[in-house]
């Protein structure tokens, strides 16, 4: 999901990378437990990776899949193809939403940390869910990244990037989800640092899935410059993943 950002993303490519996603999306799933008869919300739900493993758990229930961009929804749907328990809703968590929902679990893997304003995403996730629901999400959390930022901080036409991101820390998170209504609040920061030798491969990774919105800015023949400029400075082929993961309940009363 691209938050409050102005480009789209590249489905095909997004999803022939060796995604930290997959793993990352499985821990969602194991804390939120959805039972078969469950209305379920994927927020931020990319390409359909999490949202098919849902609909095989939910089998006499629903998934609403939400997200912003019309290219990762229109990947979705070819995947999944018609299924009669699926809806998909084109909304972004980082505006008030008018949606009538009231789901038994809400869960979201790898988008929150696009949308810059976590209190409205949070407001938005608690009126979807029904009293009792319970929340799951993992996102990029405080020192995500670090070396790639620290990296664009020293390219200076690269300083007003920056708020592609929200990458918040745990006593933000946690004030934010109370101010929402949530209850029965945890939030860990986890770090998964990623290795990736291949320098094609790493490449592709860091413009498909890290720096898409920093690319789009400049002209084509100023892309590879930066980007290998980029990956020049970093110290490794590793990225320095810090994963925030938390879970909420919406009171039964």
């Amino acid at each position: 999901m691209s938050g409050e950002a102005s480009n789209d993303w590249d489905p095909e490519s997004y999803d022939s990378m060796p995604l930290p996603h997959l793993r990352w999306g499985d821990r969602v799933l194991a804390a939120l437990h959805p039972t078969p008869t469950d209305l379920v919300l994927d927020a931020g739900c990319g390409t359909g990776r999490d949202t098919a493993k849902v609909l095989d758990i939910v089998t006499n229930g629903r998934v609403i899949a939400l997200d912003r961009s019309s290219s990762m929804l229109r990947a979705l749907r070819s995947k999944i193809g018609n299924n009669e328990r699926l809806e998909i809703v084109m909304g972004d968590l980082g505006s008030e939403l008018d949606l009538n929902y009231r789901c038994d679990a809400a869960f979201s893997v790898a988008a929150l940390h696009w949308v810059k304003n976590h209190q409205t995403a949070f407001s938005n996730l608690f009126q979807m869910l029904k009293p009792g629901g319970r929340l799951v999400f993992d996102c990029g959390g405080r020192g995500n990244i670090a070396s790639i930022e620290g990296v664009l901080r020293s390219l200076p036409e690269q300083q007003l990037q920056f708020d592609v991101w929200n990458f918040a820390g745990v006593l933000e998170t946690k004030e934010n989800l109370a101010n929402a209504g949530f209850t029965d609040i945890t939030v860990d920061l986890i770090k998964d640092t990623i290795q990736i030798d291949d320098r094609k491969v790493f490449e592709k990774y860091i413009s498909t899935l890290v720096l898409p919105f920093h690319l789009a800015e400049l002209r084509v023949d100023e892309q590879k410059v930066f980007l290998k400029d980029v990956l020049d400075r970093l110290p490794s082929q590793q990225i320095d993943y810090v994963r925030l993961f938390a879970k909420a309940t919406r009171p039964s009363i």
